[in-house]
């Protein structure tokens, strides 16, 4: 079983997978947003960037979820 701990290292092993469905989402999805679609997509785009790339738990780090630290 994963816990939760485990799910930094999850993601770092599939990151690239991760990026690539999310962008297939919104290419598919994305018109659906009507005139907010650019603004969700930019939205989603910066999150990726953010949480995405390189080493995740490096970029977890310090991210608070509901007042505390993830």
């Amino acid at each position: 079983m994963v816990g939760f701990n485990d799910i930094p290292n999850l993601a770092n092993e599939h990151v690239d997978a991760i990026n690539e469905q999310i962008d297939n989402v919104q290419e598919q999805h994305g018109d659906k947003l009507g005139a907010h679609g650019d603004t969700v997509n930019r939205g989603v785009d910066a999150a990726q960037e953010k949480f995405l790339t390189g080493d995740v738990q490096e970029a977890a780090e310090n991210q608070t979820m509901g007042g505390q630290l993830a």
